[in-house]
């Protein structure tokens, strides 16, 4: 069977999740962009589902980072399909 999903968990350095102007921003835009099922844990990572049928990868996560106005060098995606 294949993976339906990709889960990425978002971590940052310098605690850059904290901002609470950019990061609901910047979540907001993952959400348009195909991220479901997103939520920001108490150590500031953000976990979020992308379906295999959506355009969102790794790459369009650190765009939409700098966009938003992130230094994505700050940030570390894990991701696992499932």
């Amino acid at each position: 069977m294949m993976a339906q999903t990709t889960s990425y968990k978002l971590t940052s350095k310098e605690k850059a999740f904290m901002c609470p102007f950019l990061t609901p921003v910047f979540m907001n835009e993952l959400t348009k962009a195909g991220a479901e099922d997103m939520h920001k844990d108490d150590k500031l990572i953000i976990h979020f589902d992308v379906p295999m049928t959506s355009s969102l990868d790794s790459v369009k996560v650190y765009r939409i980072a700098s966009e938003v106005g992130f230094l994505p060098s700050f940030f570390t995606l894990e991701k696992t399909e499932k």
